[in-house]
Order: structure tokens, then sequence, then C-alpha cells
């Protein structure tokens, strides 16, 4: 890699784009494979530690129908783990683009500790749609309140006290204001198309993250987004949650499931906007005044369908949904 001088907070350095992507196996679906008239291809990466969770992905790809392929590497990108390498090869931008150029067709990019739990078949509408880019993006979403587990305790049938997991959760967070044409992402999952403005997105994602140490790759891509430099067309549409479903979405059957927590930014720093330029704008943003899917000040019996608020050290039910659930199970 040739670059020129000294990068700049947020300003992408000068030098050859995409580099060589060193890989150590290559493994591909035998069950689905890529051939000239598969019309996508799916793709991770991965290093040893992660095997286990690797078989996991490829397993579950087969068994919905994808053609998939995964990729096994010496190192991830610092911006992926706190734990990475410096080596800029090996940033999701660098590999994404490694596999438009391989492949020569759209990608869905999936981080190897997800798993597939149906077809997608948005992506036929991607494709058909000559999308250049998807994914779930928070502040496209109306609805996005993530839930904690809470601990209860209950008195079992021969009168012990028993502390209940798993069942009961409680409101913890959510991003309360609305701008389509930004971008705060979730970036488990990716929908790339082989494009000149999907290249040019990379691009500059790439030069962001080296421009930032130690940032998270999410949020560099957020910035690149929100700043982008645009030369050619970028057609953008939004995943929805069932396609990167973190476990604080309760509410949420999966497409694709990523069954840990993420990484709340532990290891990582916050963007540096002292240039002007920002993660994101709220100041462009709206404040959501529309109603909840369920009250935040309740406790949700998932597995009775019950909503109960706090009363001193007591529950009290207080009304019945209907709406299903979708919940981790402890030690599963």
């Amino acid at each position: 890699m040739r670059m020129t001088g000294t990068p700049v907070q947020g300003v992408a350095p000068a030098y050859e784009f995409p580099l060589a992507f060193p890989y150590l196996r290559k493994t591909a679906s035998a069950r689905h494979p890529v051939t000239s008239t598969t019309r996508f291809v799916v793709a991770a990466m991965y290093t040893g530690s992660y095997a286990a969770l690797a078989e996991r992905f490829r397993t579950s790809a087969d068994v919905v129908g994808l053609p998939w392929v995964a990729y096994e590497v010496p190192t991830v990108h610092r911006s992926i783990s706190p734990r990475g390498s410096p080596d800029p090869r090996f940033a999701k931008a660098n590999f994404i683009s490694f596999l438009l150029r391989e492949y020569q067709r759209p990608v869905l990019y999936v981080d190897i500790d997800c798993k597939f739990v149906s077809f997608p078949d948005r992506l036929e509408e991607l494709i058909a749609a000559q999308c250049d880019f998807a994914i779930y993006n928070w502040l496209a979403d109306e609805h996005t309140d993530a839930f904690k587990s809470v601990e209860v305790s209950e008195v079992g049938a021969s009168g012990e006290t028993i502390m209940v997991r798993d069942r009961y959760f409680a409101f913890a967070s959510s991003i309360d204001f609305m701008a389509s044409d930004q971008l705060i992402c979730s970036g488990a999952v990716q929908f790339y198309g082989n494009s000149a403005g999907t290249h040019e997105l990379l691009k500059q994602w790439h030069g962001t993250i080296l421009s930032m140490p130690n940032v998270a790759d999410e949020h560099c891509l957020d910035f690149t987004y929100n700043n982008l430099q645009r030369i050619h067309p970028l057609r953008v549409q939004w995943l929805q949650k069932s396609y990167a479903r973190y476990p604080f979405w309760i509410y949420v059957t999966p497409v694709i499931d990523h069954p840990d927590d993420p990484n709340p930014g532990i290891g990582f720093v916050p963007i540096n906007e002292s240039s002007g330029r920002k993660r994101y704008y709220p100041e462009r943003a709206t404040r959501i005044v529309t109603g909840r899917l369920f009250p935040r000040e309740c406790v949700i019996d998932v597995k009775a369908g019950i909503l109960l608020v706090r009363r001193g050290n007591e529950l009290i039910p207080v009304a019945r949904t209907l709406h299903a659930f979708s919940v981790r199970q402890a030690n599963a």
C-alpha cells in the first residue's frame, strides 16, 4: 500500500484501493455453489478462534439454501475488534471490495457470529431494484426500543425461592429520532451491489477507518455515509431489524440472527468531531412522537404475554399483549 501525506481525522489518505486480500483458507457451499447464474453471494470472514461460529454460519446458510463463501484470515482489523491488527487489508471495507471484484455480482456480507433462520427474500427485491447499498439503519426505523432481561424471584412448588431469567424484560434504550437520509447502522449484515457508487462508498469508508484509529468500523461507516463525497449515484435501501436481529429486540422474529449482544463499545474510541464533521447530525433529525409498541414503564412477561408495572417489590399485571416474542434462552 502506498500512502501520501499524514492522515487527518475523518479525511481519507491518498492510497491505492482496494488492497490485496491475503486469506488463509476459503470454503464454499457444496450444496448451493456459486455458479455463472447465481444472482448474489453470501460471504463472511473469520479467524481460527471463531471456527465453531464459522461452522454454525455455514450450516445455517446451507439449510436455508444460500450460496455462501467463508474466508479464514490470520487477523481482523482493529476497527472490527479492539484486539485486532492495524493491517488495513483486513478491514470490512477492503474485504467487501475484494468480494465484489472476485465474484462480479451483489454481495451480502454477514458477520461470522450470525446465523440464518430463514431465507432472506429481501435480497431478490434489492437486486431487482438495482440497489447499491442496504443495511439496518436506526434512524430510518420508527420502533427501535431495546429491552434487557430482568431477574424476578418467584415461589416454587415446594415453597423455595426461584430466580427466573429470560422471561421478564424491561425497556433499556432506543434512538428516538428519525432521519432516513442519514445513517446510524448496525453493521452485522450489509448488502452491496456491484456499482461505481458502491466502490466509491467502500473506498471512502476504508479511508475513514484508516484516518480514525481505534474507532469502530460501524461508526466509521456512519461518518462516511453522512459526509459522503458523491461522484456516482448510490441507490440505497434500509434493511429491517429481522435481517440483523440482536437479542434486545425481543419483539422481532429473526431472518438473520445475531444471538449474542453486540460489543457496547468497550475498547473503541469515539469519533473526534472537532473538525465540524460529525458521525451524524441530530439537528437534521426529527423526534419520534408516535406511539410505542409497549409502554416503557412496563415489564413484559414474554411467556404469558402480560404487561406488568412495579409497585414496591411487586409486579402487578395491567394488560395482555398478543405480540409474539423471540427470546434467547439461558445457556442455549
